[in-house]
């Protein structure tokens, strides 16, 4: 059995490769940092910063083993949970063993079950969306779609779990950054609504655990004189810590016989929220709250990431949103009906398109495990390699994504059409070379209710526009693709890339975002 790769630095202790990746989320192109290693290396190999050692892989075959076949000799680990449970506590991303086998199971029987009332959920919140932008659009003033596609799945997915939405399609949508109000709106005179608090402090402590990741193994020594996350975590807690106390206030004054109920089980009460099942379970106030944050990072931020990126591809590709429009007049008719589950099922040309846009731009570009046992990986040449006990591994999902020996020679064009004819052999015969939502037994139980959600977003919006582009001159200078992108070379550098054809800066902290929120398109 072989040992990995190891990637080797020019500075002591390969300082210079935790500079680099502490930098390259902020600066460089989304993944960028790992194609020159992946050449030289393999797409398998380690690094060691000082005594910190981890591995990176975006082979499919190793990473069927760590979320699969080998899910056992691994876990979130220690590393995740100290960094991250500040905010999502031990919730069911956080957790290992027992305490996740408690928190899946009871989850599950909630995220099985095809509700009416969801569907009219999001339809009603995609109809305010689509109306506060359209008032926007009235005025003559472009709309920061990633922002909307935010609020949106933020008040969808409060209203779901706790049944009080945050109700952040009420307040205030920014301006353009060269708007003559928005020097007011930057010092707070038009966003003072506690909703905007909410989402800002919300996007605030995850960017701060990211921050954590990338700084390891120093992360604590930027944090010494006060621990960054406390005070994004107040704003979030002062929101739902009183609806968490009202509806555990109302269960204990129920009276109810034992055998009433069975972990996990599920009230026929269509009505039900996710905030009442977790009580059915347990009264611990902050196990709780815990599943709350950690429900809502996945149902929010991901979903309002796959929108985002939706609407972004149908600026580049009108072709793609007049076929989309043609689907959807042929099975929703004018598209204002009342949808149900087997209505957006038969929509085969829009499930392509999530997919598509799923696999260049997954809303969980990387994903992290640590070893809890001595394993193996394979090379790209079938090898046996050593995983030693207690290792941090990353898993690269947006680079193995895009990768043309599992994708074909086009990987880096955006073509749905790759999922409805012979090209879709190549994911059947392979299938963890797509796994925007997980795979194995952590499977994201809520991958249905992301295509659902998505799904009558982008049905309400084009069955009401046919035409959507971006709009440069309201965007900041700064968060433009930089000039270099576009120079011949880079494919050189890079091979096949599409670093010469993006409009906009696509990041990550938790989730994939657009830098800045700074997305403006203008939609007729």
């Amino acid at each position: 059995m072989r040992h990995i790769p190891e990637l080797q630095g020019k500075w002591f202790g390969n300082l210079d490769i935790l500079f680099l990746q502490m930098s390259s989320p902020h600066k460089n192109y989304i993944g960028e940092m790992w194609i020159p290693i992946v050449k030289n290396l393999g797409t398998s190999f380690s690094v060691r910063i000082l005594n910190d050692y981890r591995l990176c892989t975006m082979n499919p075959l190793n990473i069927q083993r760590i979320l699969a076949t080998d899910f056992d000799h691994y876990g979130k680990g220690k590393f995740f949970n100290d960094i991250t449970s500040s905010m999502l506590g031990q919730g069911v991303f956080n957790s290992d063993g027992d305490l996740w086998q408690f928190h899946r199971k009871t989850i599950r029987p909630f995220f099985t079950k095809d509700r009416v009332s969801d569907l009219m959920l999001y339809e009603r919140k995609a109809d305010l969306a689509l109306g506060k932008m359209q008032e926007r659009l009235d005025a003559g003033i472009p709309v920061d779609f990633q922002d909307l596609a935010g609020r949106f799945t933020l008040d969808a997915a409060s209203e779901f779990l706790l049944g009080t939405s945050v109700n952040a399609l009420n307040a205030f949508l920014p301006l353009p950054y060269n708007h003559p109000s928005a020097k007011r709106e930057l010092n707070g005179e038009l966003l003072t609504s506690s909703s905007s608090d909410f989402a800002t402090a919300f996007a605030r402590a995850q960017v701060i655990l990211l921050d954590r990741i990338e700084r390891a193994p120093f992360g604590p020594l930027f944090e010494m004189k006060e621990d960054e996350i406390v005070v994004p975590m107040k704003e979030i807690l002062k929101f739902v810590d009183p609806i968490v106390r009202n509806a555990l206030s109302q269960t204990r004054r129920k009276v109810q016989k034992p055998e009433d109920k069975a972990v996990g089980s599920v009230e026929d009460d269509d009505e039900s929220t996710f905030l009442m099942h977790l009580l059915e379970s347990t009264d611990d106030m902050k196990m709780v709250v815990d599943e709350i944050l950690n429900i809502l990072v996945a149902g929010r931020d991901t979903t309002a990431s796959l929108i985002t990126s939706a609407v972004y591809f149908l600026t580049l590709h009108p072709d793609i949103l007049a076929r989309l429009r043609q689907e959807i007049e042929s099975v929703c008719g004018s598209g204002t009906n009342r949808l149900s589950h087997e209505i957006i099922r038969n929509m085969k040309y829009l499930r392509a398109f999530l997919n598509e846009t799923l696999r260049l731009i997954p809303p969980v570009p990387f994903n992290l495990r640590e070893s809890n046992a001595e394993t193996s990986w394979v090379d790209d040449e079938g090898n046996q390699l050593y995983v030693p006990k207690g290792t941090r591994v990353v898993m690269n999902i947006i680079n193995m994504q895009r990768h043309e020996p599992y994708w074909g020679p086009d990987a880096h064009i955006f073509d749905p059409g790759r999922w409805l004819d012979a090209r879709v052999q190549r994911y059947i015969s392979n299938p963890f070379i797509f796994v925007p939502f997980n795979g194995g037994p952590r499977m994201c139980l809520g991958q249905q209710f992301a295509y659902t959600e998505a799904s009558i977003f982008l049905i309400r919006l084009l069955s009401r526009y046919d035409r959507i582009k971006l709009e440069p001159e309201a965007q900041p200078p700064h968060t433009k693709p930089p000039a270099e992108w576009r120079d011949p070379s880079i494919e050189k550098k890079y091979g096949q890339t599409r670093m010469p054809i993006e409009q906009v800066l696509h990041r990550s902290h938790l989730t994939t975002y657009v830098d800045l929120a700074q997305n403006r398109l203008s939609i007729e």
